[in-house]
């Protein structure tokens, strides 16, 4: 393999702007904690934050890359290289890290709800995504950008808009306007089981231009009266769409549909 190549399938493409670099890599102070970087790729942003950060575990999936990495990084001591795919790792073990990533646009949805289902690891999440799934990660109700990933990471984190990042500072160039978002974890708690209300959360906005009613009714909790009677006590209209609802008010109606009779 040509040392320069971009695999498709892995979606890469290579941030090589040195500026944007090491910019991404002071939205927080580094210094003495532990990041995860999740596709290194050929170590650009790897560079930045081993100057400062007490430790740095990258996680590449491509076996060539993760040679060159190694062989690159063989001296250093504050970093550990694994050739393995992020997804299918169990995290349970990186307690206390941060993670600051390149991460591929074409599993970022994935990636996302990974990181959800460790979110007590990590106080900071750091992304270069693509500018679209940016937008709807930080989107506000009653936008057009408002899906089930804007309550979703609501839930775990207070998501920041940070910059933009122009298809010219990487190589191969992207076809899309990329961002950067931070996502820094909330202090609060819900007594309830998170996976249970995402899985709501999906089922909510599952079909985005039904009403909330056509979405949920299938659940087996759930009829037509008690949909009713939760609308009026938070009054809803009974035609209300997923998109009109914040995280506050969808966990709510969480509660109530489950509530014990």
């Amino acid at each position: 393999m040509k040392k320069n190549y971009a695999k498709k399938r892995f979606s890469q493409n290579f941030l090589n702007d040195k500026k944007i670099l090491s910019k991404i890599a002071n939205i927080i102070d580094i210094k003495n904690k532990k990041i995860i970087e999740i596709g290194p790729g050929k170590g650009a942003l790897t560079d930045f934050l081993i100057e400062k950060a007490k430790k740095v575990v990258s996680f590449e999936i491509d076996r060539n890359l993760f040679n060159d990495l190694r062989e690159k990084y063989c001296d250093i001591k504050n970093i550990e290289i694994i050739n393995d795919d992020f997804l299918k790792v169990d995290l349970s073990n990186f307690k206390d890290f941060n993670i600051i990533s390149n991460i591929p646009y074409n599993i970022s949805t994935d990636i996302i709800f990974k990181i959800f289902n460790y979110f007590e690891n990590f106080e900071n999440v750091i992304l270069l995504v693509q500018k679209e799934f940016a937008q709807r990660i930080c989107a506000k109700p009653n936008t057009s950008e408002y899906s089930k990933l804007s309550p979703s990471t609501q839930l775990f984190y207070e998501a920041k808009y940070c910059f933009d990042v122009l298809p010219s500072a990487f190589w191969p160039k992207p076809k899309v306007m990329s961002s950067v978002i931070h996502l820094k974890r909330t202090k609060i708690k819900y007594d309830f089981n998170y996976n249970d209300l995402l899985a709501f959360i999906k089922q909510c906005f599952s079909m985005r231009r039904k009403t909330l009613w056509n979405n949920i009714k299938s659940l087996n909790q759930l009829n037509r009266e008690k949909f009713e009677n939760i609308c009026n006590k938070y009054q809803l209209n009974l035609l209300v769409r997923p998109e009109e609802l914040d995280l506050e008010l969808i966990i709510n109606i969480f509660e109530e549909i489950n509530k014990q009779k």
